[in-house]
């Protein structure tokens, strides 16, 4: 259980710091694994924008047959604007119109392209209708489409939506949406947005409306229909429902009993929830779904305690980081997906403390990393070769930690709330996301985005320790670092150094290169380190090889009497706050080993605080 789990290790508390304090990379270095020509520009139509869907669905679970009538608003992006283009894979299009007139259309394998009318200028706008019929998918099918069963329902990510629907099925192409669901007078329906009216039985059928006026992916719009129970959480400022079987809404209950307090809690941390509400929706498979306001959620998940609890919360997290600012492309779905998971890593904080954060991320994500590695393979999180794994997931959320360590608290969620009014219901590109950073930091990032989002892997190190007495009593001490993986990083690494009198001395330096070595003058010897104690840096494997080194070229030399004041804190303190730039406290000397080209480049005084996936929490 993860209760337990949780309360059962012991993480370091890290080093009191000063969150006004950043840590800067000293000069830019061009982001080689970023697109060369600027950011992407989104997946849209060069002549079209998508911008309203009125969609009208008939449900017939004995035929198993879809009966669709969607009407797209189009609104012209230049002047004289060619063919329109729509997605539709399963659907047979039955007919066409523009403003109430048939016209003509050609389909090549998903694609449908709709012949416009002349003399259209930029700015207008035209309504497309497509009336169609889809057979949808039974309830047992892995794949995507809408499924038949007990209860129907839909799932879509990443292009399935054109397999029950005639849309541009695209993520960039957010619009807003009106939805109408006639299925049997039994069944309650639920999809997103605010549902406005329940029509009287009609011959055995009752019709659903819903109104979503926010703009929508199309791969986050959901249908379902079943025997569902409705509860309603109103404990906080924003309505929290709860649809499930009546068997299993108790269950259901208890485990989204806190989702109100998620909902501010985030809400206090990022910017205020997006939407008018929010629920969670029981269906038949493994996993869950961020569909916008109506999260899918596993039936049987429910029953997996604190693990439920974690997938809520992720899922509650797409509401803003998924939804509410949509990635534009595929390659961007880190995007997504890194930061819902990182919002798993934040409620453990907020729930358990900073000691539960630092193992979750390294106990549960990095681990499920490494492990999701072996199957997947190595690839970066800019553009994944599988998007559903460990590296856009896992690693993803372990970046944006990193991030959060590197710019400090008070920069990192100035830097989201940044990135999230300018692209608020709206796509966004990682260079987004870095040029929102950079604006709250104040330096450059490339070096960060290049190595962690345009990269494959991570670094491994070898780190060794070494004591030199001094003439007068005290110390030389040399920890060396080699890195042993097949790249090299340029990273903020942090250690404790356990002195003999089982005092510690928190280090932050710069290492870069194959090998490099920070040697400090101390009043007695260090007798073990602890590398990267509070989990703010991934890496692979490490061989703590504390008797490999031979002790470093000296350059204490007979330094007399020596301030122990600045240079042995106390266990679990960090840094001196009152230095600022890059200066060493006082007591250390903060030198490097003469290299050629690397080495420990300064020592940073302060900074701030910081294989089930296909499916499960998307």
């Amino acid at each position: 259980m993860l209760v337990l789990a949780l309360f059962a290790l012991v993480a370091h508390a890290a080093p009191s710091v000063d969150h006004r304090d950043i840590l800067k990379r000293p000069g830019p270095s061009p982001a080689s694994g970023a697109p060369t020509s600027g950011p992407t520009p989104p997946a849209m139509q060069a002549d079209w924008d998508i911008t309203h869907y009125d969609i009208a669905l008939e449900l017939n679970p004995g035929r198993q047959l879809i009966t669709g009538d969607i009407q797209a608003t189009a609104l012209a992006r230049v002047g004289s604007p060619g063919s329109i283009l729509l997605h539709a894979t399963d659907p047979t299009i039955l007919s066409v119109e523009i403003e109430g007139v048939d016209v003509s259309y050609r389909r090549s394998g998903d694609q449908v392209t709709i012949d416009v009318p002349a003399g259209l200028a930029e700015g207008d706008s035209v309504t497309v209708r497509v009336r169609y019929t889809a057979p949808g998918v039974p309830a047992d099918d892995p794949g995507q489409g809408l499924h038949w069963g007990d209860p129907i329902y839909s799932f879509s990510e990443p292009e399935g939506a054109r397999d029950w629907l005639v849309v541009y099925d695209a993520p960039a192409d957010k619009a807003t949406m009106e939805l109408a669901v006639t299925a049997p007078q039994d069944l309650t329906v639920v999809c997103n947005g605010e549902r406005v009216a329940i029509g009287e039985p009609v011959g055995g059928t009752r019709t659903w409306r819903f109104d979503f006026p926010w703009p929508i992916a199309t791969y986050l719009i959901v249908v379902n229909a079943g025997d569902f129970d409705e509860d309603l959480d109103s404990s906080g400022e924003v309505p929290v429902y709860t649809w499930a079987s009546p068997s299993d809404m108790s269950q259901a209950r208890s485990v989204f009993a806190d989702t109100p307090e998620m909902i501010a809690h985030f809400s206090q941390l990022w910017l205020p929830y997006p939407y008018s509400s929010y629920g969670n929706v029981l269906v038949p498979f493994g996993g869950a779904m961020e569909h916008t306001t109506a999260t899918s959620f596993g039936q049987d998940l429910i029953w997996h305690g604190d693990y439920a609890s974690i997938v809520n919360v992720h899922e509650l997290g797409h509401q803003w980081w998924g939804d509410y600012v949509t990635c534009a492309e595929w390659e961007e779905i880190w995007l997504n997906e890194g930061f819902a998971s990182y919002t798993e890593a934040l409620w453990v904080e907020h729930t358990w403390g900073e000691d539960q954060l630092q193992w979750y991320v390294w106990e549960e994500q990095r681990e499920s990393y490494m492990m999701w590695k072996e199957y997947e393979g190595e690839f970066a999180l800019y553009d994944p070769d599988y998007m559903w794994g460990g590296t856009v997931y896992d690693k993803g959320s372990f970046v944006v930690h990193m991030l959060r360590f590197v710019l400090g608290d008070d920069a990192f969620f100035a830097g989201l709330q940044r990135y999230a009014d300018a692209h608020a219901h709206d796509v966004a590109t990682t260079e987004d996301l870095r040029a929102a950073m950079e604006a709250e930091h104040g330096a450059s990032l490339d070096w960060f985005f290049d190595q962690w989002v345009y990269r494959a892997g991570e670094p491994s190190y070898r780190v060794g320790l070494t004591n030199t007495p001094l003439e007068d009593g005290s110390w030389q001490v040399d920890v060396h670092v080699e890195q042993t993986g097949h790249d090299t990083w340029s990273m903020p690494v942090e250690w404790l150094l356990v002195l003999q009198d089982g005092s510690t001395q928190y280090d932050l330096q710069w290492v870069e290169g194959d090998y490099a070595v920070s040697s400090s003058c101390r009043d007695q010897p260090a007798t073990t380190l602890d590398f990267s104690p509070y989990a703010h840096l991934l890496y692979g494997d490490l061989d703590l090889d504390l008797d490999r080194y031979e002790p470093a070229a000296m350059v204490c030399g007979d330094p007399g009497p020596v301030d122990t004041g600045d240079s042995s804190t106390p266990s679990d303190t960090g840094p001196d706050d009152s230095v600022g730039g890059i200066e060493p406290p006082g007591g250390l000397c903060g030198c490097t080993a003469p290299a050629a080209s690397w080495g420990l480049l300064a020592l940073l005084t302060s900074i701030g605080a910081l294989p089930w996936l296909t499916r499960r929490r998307r």
